[in-house]
């Protein structure tokens, strides 16, 4: 049997994280309740949106001339810009029977918010299967590296916003985020 099926919560300021964290296990819990046996996870998958607001009310500027330094030494790109972004991924790798935590996919994506070039879209993503790639981007099948899924679902999302906190908001050091 095959499906794919997913939770999707959305807060606008929620009254704290740790009110998102107990929804997201209550909902996960009732949801795998109401499936019945015979169910299973094979991914995790942890993703995080939002508006960020920029010392200086342009994103364009911030993130063109501050963040990604488009303007310096090229004025001819600065001079033209309508929109900027940027995007990585990290792939998933190795991890250990006492960390299936360890070493997620990571998308992150950053770009001016269309809607409020004010402002910064912000994107985190991560993703636990159960297999790692191996460094040339294949599947590493071995005895013993096949994830599993103990962990609580809201650690998925407390470790990607970890994640945020640690790595890509200091790439953003000028940004007041809400």
């Amino acid at each position: 049997m095959t499906a794919i099926g997913g939770l999707l919560f959305r807060y606008d300021r929620p009254e704290s994280f740790q009110l998102v964290l107990e929804d997201f296990d209550a909902a996960f819990d009732a949801v795998f309740a109401a499936l019945g046996p015979g169910w299973q996870r094979v991914l995790a998958e942890a993703r995080v949106q939002g508006q960020v607001d920029v010392a200086g009310a342009s994103a364009l500027s911030f993130l063109g001339d501050e963040v990604l330094q488009l303007t310096s030494g090229d004025d001819a790109v600065g001079g033209r810009l309508s929109f900027v972004g940027f995007k990585y991924e990290i792939a998933s790798a190795d991890f250990t029977e006492s960390d299936q935590l360890a070493n997620p996919k990571r998308d992150v994506t950053v770009e001016v918010l269309r809607q409020d070039p004010r402002c910064l879209y912000l994107e985190v993503m991560s993703q636990w299967p159960q297999l790692a790639e191996t460094l040339d981007g294949t599947l590493g099948i071995s005895p013993g590296k096949i994830r599993g899924f103990h962990s609580a679902p809201s650690e998925y999302l407390r470790n990607t916003m970890g994640y945020l906190e640690t790595v890509v908001t200091p790439l953003l050091t000028n940004a007041d985020s809400h």
